[in-house]
């Protein structure tokens, strides 16, 4: 896993284009997404909106996790996430709130 994860760190950096760069960081981010959720790819993966995404903290021992409201095949589900997991969402909310800069000074 870990070799995987180094490989698309370096992988995420490359491409020809600016559309080819795009996709390989989304890919890094989806890829890694699933790994430490243990989502499934389509149904459960294409339906995640930001507000099924909450920081869920456990009464009886004091831990906070990352939980993920997903919905699939075997209908709906709390995914636990690991650590890695916020990075991977960090990086998305990063590009995804660039994205809405550019385009509200664009189109200003």
């Amino acid at each position: 896993m870990e070799y995987l994860l180094n490989f698309l760190a370096d992988y995420s950096l490359g491409g020809h284009s600016a559309l080819a760069k795009e996709m390989r960081l989304l890919s890094r981010d989806y890829i890694e997404l699933l790994a430490a959720t243990g989502m499934r790819s389509g149904k459960e993966s294409l339906n995640i909106k930001w507000k099924h995404i909450e920081w869920y903290v456990d009464i009886r021992t004091g831990k906070r996790y990352l939980r993920i409201w997903v919905t699939g095949k075997t209908g709906a589900r709390y995914l636990i996430a690991k650590h890695r997991a916020e990075e991977a969402l960090q990086r998305l909310a990063n590009r995804e709130l660039n994205r809405y800069h550019f385009c509200r000074h664009f189109l200003a």
